[in-house]
């Protein structure tokens, strides 16, 4: 007899909007069904692991309702501090959308600086590495 193992993934859409319920209070999965236009049934199966994942469409329909972008719902559910995720998003969310966008242009050139930055490191020689005194291969001395 051949035994089939079930590997148990986990929506990151699902657990995202599972974090946001657990952190705004001021939503409730009735409100939110409604204004996305389903059954609230068909949303607390959702939220309590009955249905697996939902349609893109009603994923989309559902981000709408709770005011957050579906990326950015799928972004929660992947984070390891989603608490903390959700803060930073609710005061984004506030910010003018002209400054938002100024922002979020920045923070893009601070990452590529970064990863430039990164990529610099790793290019280079590593003459030293033989002599004493020298850092070991991809550390840096103390100074």
């Amino acid at each position: 007899m051949q035994q089939t193992v079930r590997m148990e993934s986990k929506d990151p859409f699902l657990e995202g909007l599972r974090q946001i319920f657990a952190a705004r209070q001021d939503l409730k999965p009735a409100t939110i069904a409604v204004a996305a236009g389903l059954d609230n049934s068909t949303l607390r199966k959702l939220l309590s692991g009955s249905n697996s994942s939902p349609r893109v469409e009603t994923a989309k329909r559902i981000a709408d309702a709770v005011g957050y972008p579906l990326s950015d719902i799928i972004a929660l559910g992947e984070s390891n501090a989603p608490s903390k995720t959700i803060e930073t998003a609710e005061k984004l969310y506030r910010l003018d959308p002209t400054l938002l966008e100024e922002a979020l242009k920045y923070a893009l050139f601070l990452q590529s600086q970064q990863i430039e930055s990164q990529i610099k490191v790793t290019d280079q020689p590593q003459e030293s590495a033989g002599k004493a005194g020298a850092p070991a291969p991809g550390r840096q001395q103390d100074q």
